[in-house]
């Protein structure tokens, strides 16, 4: 596969070594994927602009404080 970003490409494949900790399950249902913005540049190539990250809601939030030790009011602005 041709890779178009390698330090994109790195990024990603350097999270999956990240250590990450079980926090909540989240059912198929409650979960909306927002499609990244592609645009077409000015020389034919099509450009998608991502930062990898999603919203949470601030109940889902919430918990996965609680789970992983902080209070409501300590809570991470991003997981």
């Amino acid at each position: 596969a041709h890779i178009r970003n390698r330090a994109k490409y790195v990024a990603r494949l350097g999270q999956s070594f990240s250590a990450s900790m079980d926090s909540a399950i989240v059912p198929e249902h409650s979960v909306t994927v927002i499609p990244d913005i592609e645009v077409d540049g000015p020389n034919g190539q099509r450009y998608c602009f991502t930062d990898g990250v999603g919203l949470i809601s601030r109940a889902l939030a919430e918990r996965v404080a609680e789970r992983i030790g902080r209070s409501p009011e300590d809570m991470p602005c991003a997981y």
